[in-house]
């Protein structure tokens, strides 16, 4: 029997920092696990085009106005030559933008189905505050009509994703998948020796209690709250520490603020770390926060609960299915609702370590392996389907 031959591609992937790069590493490292024939098509931060085994990188620029994003105008080269002849059973795209693009030029050449995840409100993103107003709702409408329109399938990580205009014409052929992660990387222990080193090489005293943020520093993510609010909880207890794991063009912005509110000597900012390393910090973690409501299905909320941390968030419909009030965190409206979670949480233990270990089981759902059966079982009907409408227009 053939091995499935399955096309991945994400403009991002393996070495970045966000969630749709290591979900597209996650969905290519299990199934190539599961000896699925599995190539890669994404952009290199480089200036030239090259392969890494079965994994093709293609030159790109960073976007002026969204430096966050990578584009590339390669159109034409070798590399998809080659993946056309190549014949994948299957393409499944993982982002709009340019390798998007290419997905459906290699489906329309090889008559490949294309399955896409769509992981970003864009309107939100690309217009902020002002992206409910009138005329400025049509765009992401008209957008999302074409850069669907070829996609036997539309996977969306959580319900929420439903609502935005951008899925205004996909409902039929939209399916909601939950994101996975690799719960074996992040599922392990630090030693004592490592756990030192770590917190002293970030000044962070054993005794402290740390509010652990891990996200990409942008201005969606209202990092900015967490500060204000971290002020408030200092005045009520002084051990506690923000650590804020990431990078991104808001960090000179959120070290200024930190400055001004007199707080500098209690947040630590980490900058870059791996997706290799981070399980380090969630190790070292006391209670993870977010105040974004940017989020479609955050896997630094599940990779804490793997990790056995109490999450507090805001409350936001992606969290259908991964909070649960008073079982594994919190969700809160305002200010004054975070700061009484967090403190309720630093100062009775035994709940905290309740709810780290509610965490810890629940994100056994979320496990990469579960995610990838899921998306197997959607290839598997697309497939089947295609077989289907092929034998009959034989007839």
């Amino acid at each position: 029997m053939n091995r499935l031959k399955v096309l991945i591609t994400s403009d991002g992937y393996r070495d970045e920092i966000n969630g749709v790069a290591q979900i597209a590493a996650i969905c290519a490292d299990e199934m190539r696990r599961r000896r699925i024939d599995v190539r890669v098509l994404t952009l290199s931060d480089k200036k030239f085009n090259y392969k890494n085994g079965d994994d093709y990188y293609l030159q790109s620029y960073r976007s002026a106005f969204w430096p966050e994003w990578k584009k590339s105008f390669v159109r034409k080269h070798a590399f998809i030559d080659e993946i056309v002849a190549w014949k994948p059973d299957i393409i499944h795209a993982h982002t709009e933008g340019s390798t998007g693009i290419i997905a459906n030029m290699i489906s329309d050449a090889c008559g490949a189905p294309l399955v896409m995840t769509s992981h970003t409100d864009y309107a939100k993103y690309v217009f902020g505050r002002f992206h409910n107003t009138f005329p400025l709702t049509i765009a992401p409408i008209v957008w999302g009509y074409f850069a669907y329109k070829h996609a036997s399938r539309v996977i969306l990580p959580s319900e929420k994703a439903l609502t935005f205009d951008q899925h205004k014409f996909i409902k039929d052929k939209a399916t909601v998948l939950n994101n996975g992660i690799n719960l074996h990387k992040l599922q392990k222990s630090v030693p004592p020796g490592e756990r030192r080193e770590l917190m002293r090489k970030y000044g962070i005293r054993d005794n402290k209690k740390i509010l652990l943020v891990v996200a990409r520093l942008a201005k969606e993510k209202k990092i900015t709250d967490i500060l204000e609010w971290t002020k408030k909880l200092l005045e009520k207890d002084p051990d506690i520490q923000l650590v804020i794991v990431g990078d991104g063009l808001y960090r000179q912005k959120l070290e200024k603020q930190a400055e001004k509110l007199k707080i500098k000597d209690a947040v630590t900012f980490t900058g870059r770390v791996s997706p290799e390393r981070v399980y380090r910090f969630y190790n070292i973690g006391t209670l993870f926060v977010s105040a974004s409501d940017f989020e479609v299905n955050s896997l630094s909320y599940i990779e804490a609960m793997a990790c056995g941390l109490p999450i507090i968030c805001r409350t936001d419909p992606c969290l259908k299915g991964i909070l649960e009030n008073g079982v594994n965190g919190y969700s809160f409206e305002n200010g004054d609702e975070f700061g009484r979670h967090v403190m309720q949480l630093l100062e009775n233990e035994d709940m905290r370590l309740e709810m780290g270990e509610n965490a810890r089981e629940m994100s056994a759902r979320f496990s990469d392996r579960h995610f990838v059966d899921s998306i197997l079982e959607i290839y598997g009907e697309i497939i089947t389907k295609q077989v289907e409408v092929l034998y009959n227009d034989s007839l």
